[in-house]
């Protein structure tokens, strides 16, 4: 393999990495008042959040995460720099992103402990096509369209056909193992 190549004398480990925002999002409320006549009282203008940068290494569960207050390239910068900061020196890790625009390695400023490798745009039986596709054929799911529920149009994927992520991790740490 390149990396393992391009690295000798150094572990490589296999790193996965996702963000997620979490937060609070003002709503309107409900109160009893006259007819005609809008309520008045304090109400949450705007939201509230953060995003949760998160590394994951599946062969040991170890994980590496950061809480910052927004998603752009240089605060991607910073998480990278954080992790690369915590590796000891005989280890490489490549770390497998999806495609967000501030993942864009013409942007990046990536330390030399690391690799990126980019998700394809689609990736078949990882991403349901709809909300609930490949759970399950008899699980019901609802659209914005429809408040009826309807049988998922996407039928399960069948076991032992690279349908578990479980294998497919696997399969991947023991290429980046070199196994």
């Amino acid at each position: 393999m390149a990396v393992r190549e391009a690295q000798p004398g150094k572990r490589v480990e296999l790193w996965f990495q996702d963000e997620a925002r979490v937060g609070n999002k003002g709503r309107v409320c409900h109160r009893w008042w006259r007819r005609g006549e809008r309520a008045r009282g304090p109400k949450q203008i705007g939201y509230k959040w953060a995003y949760i940068y998160t590394l994951v290494h599946p062969e040991s569960g170890g994980d590496f995460t950061l809480v910052l207050p927004f998603v752009n390239a240089d605060l991607m910068n910073l998480f990278l720099a954080c992790f690369a900061a915590t590796l000891p020196e005989d280890v490489h890790v490549v770390i497998v992103l999806d495609g967000a625009s501030w993942h864009d390695p013409r942007a990046l400023d990536i330390p030399d402990n690391l690799t990126l490798v980019f998700q394809p745009p689609t990736v078949p039986n990882s991403i349901p096509s709809s909300g609930c596709g490949s759970i399950s054929k008899s699980v019901s799911c609802r659209s914005a369209s429809s408040t009826i529920p309807t049988p998922s149009s996407t039928p399960a994927a069948p076991r032992g056909k690279n349908s578990s992520t479980k294998k497919t991790v696997s399969n991947l740490s023991a290429h980046f193992r070199g196994s």
